[in-house]
């Protein structure tokens, strides 16, 4: 005869297996003080939020219906949607106070000024990508010039017209992702010295410090040094170089539906310290079936234990 135990086990079992956890989810988010939002396109799939304005513009990209990415910029209430002509897929990366918005169509890099696109190429370069812009018009990005050679990045800055490229001494690869109001250069950098791990760096004029773990992979900083990145884990950081503080959107409960984040990452801070990035998360809901094999099970847990304590009666007389 099974015991008590025996049987909540089958029934604990029978419960956990019948929750309907559905594929997982990623939307966008704000993150202003200590307080999330989601940022979710209105009717898409899934949602990116990239970068943040001082004026808390917001840009990113979303997927639709139909598999197809699309970029947006967020003012305020009004998401407005941005699709290079022609370009299989757009993604915005960032914006500035201006409304100029670098855009990636497709694998190539634009920036848009009101109607008009302009290319980003690094003379010379098989391929350029540029991940953020300020108000002065300032670029960082990255370009290589070998096709299928992993290890031939190079930062850059742009600056008007001209291009200027940033490595890191000794590095076989240095990657831009970020510059700050004032000018501030972030990014991260490998060499063959320490077995290609990747670390951060700032550039400040021509002062560039070196960042070690846990500033892995460093991806927006403002003109307070703030520095958001991740470090191969479900959660992002934002860092000064001294303090460490993590980012992790809270799972959260809607009706009957159980939200489970899985992975935050942080993309973009302006000089606020306001915070956007994106949010993996599982639903995780009951099926009918659930409520009713756990009524039965109930009901016969019942049935086991007044059945055992009539023979136990009995016994006693």
């Amino acid at each position: 005869m099974k015991s008590f135990a025996g049987i909540m086990s089958v029934i604990t079992m029978t419960l956990l297996c019948s929750i309907d956890s559905v594929n997982a989810y990623v939307s966008g988010f704000l993150k202003i003080g200590d307080t999330y939002t989601s940022l979710d396109y209105p009717g898409a799939t899934s949602t990116v939020a990239s970068n943040i304005s001082e004026s808390g513009l917001v840009v990113g990209y979303y997927m639709d219906g139909d598999g197809k990415e699309h970029g947006f910029v967020k003012d305020g209430e009004t998401w407005t949607s941005l699709d290079y002509p022609g370009a299989t897929f757009t993604r915005a990366y960032d914006i500035n106070d201006v409304g100029q918005v670098l855009v990636d169509a497709a694998g190539h890099a634009l920036l848009k000024d009101g109607e008009t696109y302009t290319p980003i190429t690094y003379p010379g370069a098989y391929a350029t990508g540029a991940t953020s812009i300020n108000n002065s018009g300032q670029i960082a990005g990255s370009y290589f010039t070998t096709l299928g050679n992993p290890c031939d990045w190079h930062g850059y800055l742009k600056d008007g017209d001209i291009y200027a490229s940033l490595d890191i001494s000794g590095a076989y690869n240095t990657l831009a992702t970020g510059i700050s109001e004032s000018g501030l250069i972030l990014g991260y950098y490998a060499s063959w010295s320490d077995g290609g791990v990747a670390h951060g760096f700032v550039k400040d004029g021509e002062d560039i410090t070196l960042l070690d773990f846990p500033y892995r992979e460093p991806r927006a900083i403002n003109d307070a040094g703030q520095m958001l990145g991740y470090n191969y884990g479900p959660y992002s950081y934002v860092g000064d170089g001294e303090s460490l503080a993590l980012i992790c959107f809270p799972d959260y409960v809607i009706g009957n539906k159980v939200f489970r984040v899985d992975g935050t990452t942080a993309r973009g801070i302006n000089n606020a310290g306001h915070i956007v990035g994106s949010y993996s998360y599982y639903v995780h809901v009951p099926e009918p079936a659930t409520i009713l094999l756990l009524g039965l099970g109930l009901s016969g847990l019942g049935g086991v234990a007044w059945r055992r304590h009539r023979r136990g009666e009995q016994r006693s007389r």
